[in-house]
């Protein structure tokens, strides 16, 4: 799997929490067939993402995807040594996220360690494309 920009987990929940009245529609269906993403979710309280969370299985059932935790670093506390393994795995999930996500992204970025997402955003997501037109300002910060 190629390498993905960690900062699509902050990306799209900054976008996606600021867009609500883009959700006001008939359907959250997102895609047509099911689809399959992992994900690594750790911070110091919480090691993992659960699949089995109540708003994860209404979401799954809304939108036709399905998140699978591929947490790395399950067995610590420590969220900077989850980056680390994470980073060291060179098998990126398809969304990370984590309370520091901040320092890898702008330490490993510039290194050509993540895809930019910005083309794909403008071809395929025009909500988050529409939110970044009336905040320049966010869309420079990526």
């Amino acid at each position: 799997m190629q390498f993905r920009t960690m900062a699509t987990a902050a990306l799209a929940t900054s976008a996606l929490t600021a867009m609500g009245p883009a959700w006001a529609q008939d359907s959250f269906r997102i895609v047509d067939e099911p689809l399959d993403l992992t994900i690594h979710m750790h911070w110091d309280r919480a090691q993992g993402y659960r699949e089995d969370y109540p708003v994860e299985l209404k979401a799954r059932e809304l939108t036709g995807i399905n998140l699978i935790d591929t947490t790395s670093g399950k067995n610590t506390t420590d969220t900077a040594e989850a980056m680390n393994l994470l980073l060291a795995e060179g098998d990126m999930p398809d969304i990370v996220g984590s309370q520091l996500i901040k320092q890898p992204v702008n330490e490993f970025g510039p290194q050509g360690a993540f895809v930019p997402l910005n083309d794909l955003i403008d071809e395929y997501a025009p909500n988050i494309t529409a939110f970044f037109d009336a905040r320049p300002e966010l869309r420079q910060a990526i």
